[in-house]
This record gives structure tokens, C-alpha cells and sequence, in this order.
């Protein structure tokens, strides 16, 4: 069953639009932040955390706009297979260079 278009509206654009957002921001602050469970925020300024960041952030922003946008459009609908499983590939390198980051 496919949403509507006003029902995907949120999580097909909103919602990657506001990680694009946080990507921006982590980008030019060049340090990423993360919410903590007492407390404000945690910030990491090494190279790793940021990059696995960013690439989490992007796999998610566009996971989501396959999942909700692209996959219920007739017309671009055979592009959501690919885009979903490129998304998930590149979430994947990001917790992975995230984690390597507590390591290195």
C-alpha cells in the first residue's frame, strides 16, 4: 500500500532536509555532535566520528527519501532499490568509521 503524498510529506523531505541541515553543520563547524544521555550534547572533533557522522547523516537523508518518496512514485519508483541499498551501504561505512573512531 502506498502513502499519499501529504503523508509522506514529513519523512520523504522534512526529515532528510533536516539532516542535510546537520550535515551542513558539521561540516563547517568541523565536529559533530551527538546527544547524550545526561547532559546536553557530546562533541567529537576527530577526523573519524565526524566523518562516520556525515555519512551516517547522508545514508539516513536519503534512505529516507527512497523509502517514502521515491518508492511511491510510479514514475521513479524502480530508482528506490538501488538508492535504498546505496543508503544503507554508506550507513554502514559510517557507524563503522564511527566506532573506529573510539580506537584510533
Amino acid at each position: 500500500m502506498k502513502d499519499t503524498p501529504t503523508r509522506a510529506f514529513f519523512p520523504g523531505y522534512v526529515v532528510p532536509a533536516l539532516l542535510a541541515l546537520l550535515v551542513a553543520i558539521n561540516l563547517v563547524t568541523r565536529s559533530a555532535y551527538w546527544p547524550q544521555r545526561r547532559g546536553p550534547l557530546v562533541v567529537f572533533t576527530d577526523g573519524w566520528r565526524v566523518s562516520g557522522t556525515i555519512l551516517l547523516e547522508i545514508g539516513l537523508a536519503s534512505g529516507l527519501f527512497a523509502w517514502y518518496i521515491l518508492a511511491n512514485d510510479d514514475r521513479r519508483q524502480h530508482l528506490a532499490h538501488p538508492i535504498l541499498g546505496a543508503a544503507v551501504l554508506v550507513e554502514i561505512v559510517g557507524v563503522a568509521l564511527f566506532v573506529y573512531g573510539f580506537f584510533a
